[in-house]
């Protein structure tokens, strides 16, 4: 038998068909397409946390103007802060600002609100705000809000596009 004959009878496989590369790319792309909107999801829910880090420093900045004045600044440089907004984040993904809350409080000296405005890619998530009302703590009210906290410290978010503030910072992105 010839050498020559007998070797080119044998099948040498090398490299990948067209199947097979393409059920290989279908798979990376399924795969994608869960884990691309998980991540994003993760990144939004990390980030408002140091929004609400922000909010809750700021009402902490509040709290000590009050015991030295019995009233909540009108901004947030009478809080020690050098302007009048406040930038969070890395990225500055909130700016948070000082606003007065008289709607929901019969002693408006004592009730303050806390907006951070979402920023750039944080817009997908919503603004958050902090309501402090002290009349509430003053008359030791337990009133509570749909979410079961107690109305001194308030945590709300607005979704976007909606007009509604939902109770609660603990939340799904988009909901």
């Amino acid at each position: 038998m010839n050498m020559r004959h007998e070797r080119s009878r044998h099948w040498v496989q090398r490299g990948f068909t067209l199947i097979e590369v393409m059920i290989a790319a279908a798979i990376v792309a399924i795969l994608a397409a869960i884990a691309v909107p998980s991540y994003q999801r993760y990144q939004l829910k990390t980030n408002r946390e140091a929004g609400e880090g922000c909010l809750v420093e700021a009402q902490r900045r509040l709290e000590t103007a009050y015991q030295h004045t019995n009233s909540y600044p009108t901004n947030l440089i009478g809080a020690g802060y050098s302007t009048a907004t406040v930038t969070c984040g890395d990225s500055a993904l909130y700016v948070v600002s000082l606003q007065p809350s008289s709607a929901s409080c019969s002693n408006t000296a004592g009730c303050v609100q806390l907006i951070a405005q979402a920023q750039g890619r944080q817009v997908k998530d919503g603004n958050l705000r902090l309501t402090v009302n002290t009349s509430q703590y003053l008359n030791n009210a337990t009133t509570s809000n749909s979410a079961g906290s107690n109305l001194y410290y308030v945590k709300d978010h607005l979704p976007p596009g909606a007009s509604t503030w939902v109770a609660s910072w603990d939340f799904q992105p988009g909901s």
